[in-house]
């Protein structure tokens, strides 16, 4: 079995929804270089505001994205809502919001 990395986890959203599953596309849709995908099938880590728009353009929950744990797709569309205005956030809000958040969600 072929270990689920981020980049796996990026392409099985990506084909999912229909969308081109290929490096150049990828990096085409985020405004990125090419060489910058290939570093996460190399097992590299993406940037946040990448795996947060990667997550709603494909309609999974960005922990599944990022670790393949959790829910694949979110149980309501008011996660979606909150990705949007998480990636509105300046970094310092957005890490205050993701503690708040880790610190009262349920275990």
């Amino acid at each position: 079995m072929q270990k689920q990395t981020i980049y796996n986890r990026i392409i099985e959203a990506r084909k999912d929804a229909g969308q081109d599953t290929s490096q150049t596309s990828i990096a085409r849709d985020l405004g990125i270089f090419q060489s910058a995908v290939g570093k996460w099938k190399r097992g590299h880590g993406a940037k946040h505001t990448h795996m947060l728009w990667l997550a709603k353009t494909t309609g999974v929950c960005v922990e599944w994205l990022y670790t393949g744990r959790g829910q694949k797709h979110p149980a309501n569309p008011d996660v979606l809502a909150l990705i949007d205005a998480l990636d509105d956030l300046s970094e310092t809000d957005r890490a205050a919001v993701l503690r708040f958040a880790r610190a009262y969600a349920p275990d």
